[in-house]
C-alpha cells in the first residue's frame, strides 16, 4: 500500500517542512504527499522566490493511473508527456495543494496572478472566459482583505465532485471547511496552472514524476 511505501516522506524545500500525510478541508481522507517544489518569479533580472507547494493525491489515486497507461513509465517519460499531469488534473480522486509564502503578498495580489494564469489556460482550452467571470470574482473575494505574511499557509482542495475549497492559515492548521467555490472550471485551471504544461514550479513537476513513478511501480 501506498501510505506504508518509503517514498511518502516529509520534504523541505526552501527551509519549509512539508509533511507526508494531510486531512484536506471538506474531506475524511488522508491525503499522501506526491510533491513538493518552489515557485518563483524573475524581477527585473533577479529570480525570486515566493512560495513552496506541497501537493498531494489520495492513495487510490496512484492505483487508479497504475492501472491505465503510466505503470512502468520511467520519471524522465513522466516528465516529458503533458498528458500524465492533466489525468491527474482531471482525476476522480481528492487533491490538495498546500502553498508556504516565502515572501509577503497582499490578497490581490496573489488572486489577480492566479486568476491571470488560469485565464490563459481557459484561452488555451477554447473556454469561454467571459462566463467565468462570475467565478474570478468569487475567488478575489476571498482574497481582498488578506494579508499574506512569510509562513503563511493557503490549502487548495480540489474535490472530485468539482467543487474548489481554500483555507488560508497563519499557522499552518488545517480547519475541517472552508469556503468553496462551486466551479469545476476554476479547479482544474487552477490546478492545471501549477502541474500542467505551463506548470509554474518546473521542480513541483519534476518530483511529482519521481514520486509517482516509483509509487505506481510498487503497487
Amino acid at each position: 500500500m501506498a501510505k506504508r511505501s518509503p517514498a511518502i516522506t516529509e520534504l523541505v524545500v526552501e527551509g519549509v517542512a512539508v509533511p507526508p500525510f494531510i486531512r484536506p478541508p471538506g474531506c475524511p481522507k488522508t491525503l499522501l504527499l506526491a510533491a513538493a517544489g518552489e515557485r518563483g518569479l524573475d524581477v527585473n533580472g533577479t529570480f525570486i522566490k515566493y512560495t513552496v507547494h506541497g501537493f498531494y493525491l489520495e492513495e487510490s489515486a496512484v492505483e487508479l493511473l497504475a492501472a491505465g497507461k503510466w505503470k512502468g513509465k520511467t520519471a524522465d517519460q513522466l516528465t516529458a508527456s503533458n498528458d500524465f499531469y492533466i489525468d491527474i488534473v482531471k482525476g476522480p480522486f481528492e487533491k490538495l495543494s498546500r502553498v508556504t509564502l516565502l515572501q509577503p503578498l497582499t490578497g490581490p495580489q496573489f488572486s489577480t496572478k492566479v486568476a491571470e494564469n488560469c485565464t490563459a489556460i481557459w484561452r488555451r482550452n477554447g473556454t469561454d472566459v467571459e462566463a467565468q467571470r462570475g467565478v474570478l470574482a468569487e475567488f478575489h473575494e476571498i482574497f481582498k482583505s488578506e494579508m499574506l505574511l512569510p509562513n503563511s499557509v493557503l490549502f487548495f482542495a480540489y474535490h472530485p465532485s468539482g467543487t474548489l475549497e481554500i483555507v488560508i492559515s497563519e499557522n499552518g492548521a488545517v480547519p475541517e471547511t472552508g469556503k468553496v467555490i462551486k466551479s469545476r472550471a476554476l479547479s482544474e485551471a487552477l490546478l492545471d496552472s501549477i502541474i500542467g504544461e505551463h506548470g509554474v514550479s518546473p521542480m513541483l513537476k519534476r518530483c511529482l514524476a519521481l514520486r509517482m513513478s516509483q509509487l505506481m511501480n510498487e503497487s
